[in-house]
């Protein structure tokens, strides 16, 4: 607006020096106007670029307060991206020395302190600045002893799974395949303990509530688990008392007393098969009783043995 008015003022002054009134069409006026035309053209174009300095100025200023905080990463992408404005390119480059000189101190501290991976990330950020490749090497190295340490006391503490893990991470330094292998080894061995313990105590249960084959079942599962073994062997032997139980029974039932006598003295106190043997022998001792009587008639010979038989 100002440069506007500026030139309808000089319009107006070079309109009184050519002694015409303002407005008219004649030649010395349009040459005038021209005149003014490309003033004002040419104020104009000064004013966009003189916007155009201010905002690369605002830019500019933003890229140094950066610099000035000491964080020459950003301020070195600042400047950067001013490209020839001012002095920045210069800037750009004295930015990337100190991003440099900074990264590379701050990675001689963590190599230092022992934070061998941080500085090895920096390190190989660096490239070839000052000694950052002989220090990448050194850290590399410090880092697959330490994890190689850290993986041992892992190992030595019984976490065989995160000793696993750091020596495979390790690759083919020292003897980490090795290790590595070993500690798996241990990992499967725990989950078989795991397995066999889960399957003992299934196996418990299942024997405590009468389901002797789930138990049977459960502790050959169990292998050498504890007392296993002997859980299995005893639970065995109760399956085989708890059949010859039925067969017993079935002989009981068919009339085959003297078969059901023997089964269930065979069995001992199992269960009530003392008793069941008593019973057995009554009904067996009638059946041949009254065996004998029905022969005394028709064959006394043979009656005559059985009673003999029955005392």
């Amino acid at each position: 607006m100002f440069l506007m008015k500026a030139a309808a003022g000089l319009l107006v002054s070079l309109t009184i020096l050519a002694g015409l009134p303002a407005g008219t069409q004649n030649g010395p006026v349009t040459g005038v106007r021209r005149l003014v035309t490309a003033a004002v053209s040419r104020a104009e174009s000064t004013g966009e670029a003189s916007g155009q300095d201010a905002a690369l100025q605002e830019q500019y200023d933003a890229a140094q307060s950066l610099y000035d905080a000491g964080a020459y990463e950003k301020a070195y992408e600042a400047f950067t991206a001013l490209d020839d404005f001012a002095d920045s390119r210069a800037r750009a480059a004295d930015s990337k020395k100190k991003w440099k000189a900074a990264d590379y101190e701050k990675a001689v501290a963590l190599y230092k302190d022992g934070q061998y991976e941080e500085a090895m990330n920096l390190f190989e950020s660096l490239d070839r600045y000052k000694e950052s490749r002989s220090y990448l090497y050194k850290s590399k190295m410090g880092y697959l002893r330490s994890t190689y340490q850290q993986a041992d006391d892992l190992f030595d503490a019984g976490d065989y799974a995160g000793a696993q893990s750091l020596f495979e991470s390790l690759g083919t330094f020292h003897d980490s395949p090795d290790r590595a292998q070993e500690a798996a080894d241990k990992v499967a061995a725990q989950e078989q303990a795991a397995a066999e313990q889960a399957s003992y105590e299934e196996a418990l249960a299942l024997k405590a509530a009468g389901d002797l084959e789930g138990a049977r079942d459960a502790f050959i599962q169990a292998g050498d688990y504890q007392d296993a073994t002997d859980q299995l062997y005893t639970v065995v032997g109760l399956l085989a008392l708890r059949s010859t139980y039925g067969k017993a029974e079935a002989s009981d039932a068919d009339g085959a007393y003297e078969d059901a006598y023997d089964l269930f003295s065979a069995l001992g106190d199992y269960q009530d098969s003392a008793e069941r043997a008593q019973r057995s022998k009554a009904a067996w001792q009638a059946s041949v009783y009254a065996q004998a009587n029905a022969l005394q008639s028709g064959d006394p010979a043979r009656a005559y043995i059985l009673y003999l038989f029955l005392g």
